[in-house]
């Protein structure tokens, strides 16, 4: 049994979430906690929704279902369509806060993963970062030197959790992009330029 204490200067109105409580006990004043008036709710439920007029009378109790957090198709803001990112350079992954939401927690929401997939195929190839609140809305990323070749398509996967512990995910299916190879002959263009200078110079 779970006591709440609601004190009240006025009439009160509500709705109350309980959860993982099967019975309510409410204390209640309408003058500043002169006289306080008890009243006892039972559910055979876990999670219940308590709904109250302005008297304290309880007008109907329902069980509580939360669901998944959101994470909306639109939500990714960069990379996007046909984007090109550079390999070794540090770029924004960017997205909407308010697209990636649920009900009880609103944007408070933790982006427990985002992963790098081809595709074509959606199979794994890296993690970008893990465990970014989405309050925050964007993050770095620098894409490591690899063997990409500016044509092979990828998109980003993002893993969400709420508080209590709920997931959904999504694949930017929409927002499909490519990796630009780091530019290795321009590298060794300066290299060359710097040994036959120090060279000129001896």
């Amino acid at each position: 049994m779970k006591k709440i204490y609601l004190i009240t200067a006025g009439f009160f109105f509500g709705l109350l979430v309980c959860c993982n409580v099967k019975a309510l006990v409410i204390n209640y004043s309408y003058d500043d906690n002169s006289q306080l008036t008890e009243v006892e709710y039972n559910s055979s439920a876990a999670d219940t929704l308590f709904y109250f007029d302005d008297n304290g009378n309880l007008n109907k109790q329902e069980v509580f279902i939360e669901n998944r957090p959101t994470v909306g198709s639109a939500s990714l803001t960069f990379p996007e369509l046909n984007s090109e990112i550079h390999a070794s350079v540090t770029t924004n992954i960017v997205w909407k806060t308010d697209n990636i939401i649920d009900k009880i927690d609103a944007t408070n929401l933790t982006i427990s993963r985002i992963t790098l997939h081809y595709a074509d195929t959606t199979n794994f190839i890296l993690e970008v970062t893990n465990n970014v609140a989405n309050s925050l809305g964007e993050i770095e990323w620098t894409v490591p030197a690899g063997s990409w070749d500016g044509k092979t398509n990828y998109v980003l996967k993002f893993e969400v959790v709420d508080s209590s512990s709920l997931t959904n995910n999504r694949v930017f299916f929409n927002d499909v992009f490519v990796i630009v190879p780091e530019p290795i002959g321009i590298l060794w263009i300066f290299g060359i330029l710097v040994i036959l200078i120090k060279g000129g110079a001896r």
